[in-house]
Order: C-alpha cells, then structure tokens, then sequence
C-alpha cells in the first residue's frame, strides 16, 4: 500500500508538471512575447527562450508517466517486462532525442530571435550592463545608451517582462523632460 501511494504521487508529479509546462509553452508563463514587446514599441526588451526547455518536458513527461505505470503494473502481477522491452527502448529514445534535440535548440533559437530583433534596430547590451547576472534573459534596447543608464540598471535587475513597461515610462519621461 505503501509503494502504490508513492507510484500514485509521483505520477500526479510528472502530470501536474505536464500541464504546467504544456501552458507555460502556449500562454508563455506571463512574458511578453517578442511580437507584444515590439509592437508595444519598448525601447529595452529581454529576450528569453527559456520555453526551448519545456518542449523537452512536454515531450518526454508523458513517456515517463506510462513507464512507472507498466513497471507497477508488472510488480503487482509479477509479470515480466520483457514483453515491455519496444516501449521502453522506444521511449528512452524520444526522452534522450527531445533532450538532444533541446539544448541545441536553445542556442539556435537564440540566434534567430537575435537576428530578428538586431533587423529591428535593437543592439544587444553588453554584458555587465542591463541583467548582470540573469542567465536566461538577454536585454536589447534601442540606444546603446539605454543599457549603462544607472536608473534602467537599477530597474532591470531580474528580467521580469513587468519591467519593461517601468523602464519604458521611465525613458518617455525622461526624454519628455529634455
């Protein structure tokens, strides 16, 4: 009884996380997508493709799922999984392959995002300016200026989208008083 309610909760884990991450994936977890931050016409914008490593969740969770399911299935029936063996060499293929597919996938899309914001007219702070210390989240701005102003560098210090409006009204106010 005791092992059925482990196997019970870890499998409500990996589905719990399933869905979160399924959403994360289609409403974006609450970030401005790159589009929204564009058309809003934000002079810094973040960049964080982050969302790369919840396609390898998505892919490989429900895998996972259906292995401790037959594992317990089996050991509660003494069965053998030999029977098993083509799902399981099946699905530790697609977990290793979304993993595979997913860390390079991150760089790549790096890059093309990049190339699509630096076509925009943005440039890419440089590093020890705007999100010092924030691995995930790359900052733009319009003006290279934008990234070693000690005010935006005080607002910008986690990467959250709900900064980019402060910095915003903050560089509107400022040019405003020129």
């Amino acid at each position: 009884m005791k092992v059925e309610f482990k196997v019970i909760f870890v499998i409500f884990v990996l589905a719990a996380l399933f869905v979160f991450f399924s959403y994360l994936l289609i409403d974006g977890g609450g970030t401005l997508s790159l589009t929204e931050q564009m058309t809003l016409g934000y002079e810094v914008i973040y960049i964080d493709v982050s969302y790369m490593s919840f396609i390898s969740a998505v892919i490989s969770i429900p895998f996972i799922i259906i292995a401790i399911i037959i594992v317990n299935h089996c050991r509660k029936k003494n069965k053998n999984l030999t029977s098993y063996r083509r799902f399981f060499i099946i699905s530790t293929v697609v977990v290793l392959l979304s993993l595979g597919i997913t860390i390079p996938g991150r760089s790549l899309e790096a890059m093309r995002v990049t190339s699509i914001v630096e076509n925009r007219g943005y440039i890419k702070c440089p590093t020890f300016t705007l999100l010092f210390g924030v691995k995930a989240v790359d900052a733009f701005a319009r003006r290279l200026n934008y990234c070693h102003e000690p005010e935006i560098m005080r607002i910008a210090q986690y990467g959250y989208m709900d900064e980019l409006e402060t910095i915003d009204l903050f560089i509107k106010r400022k040019t405003s008083e020129k």
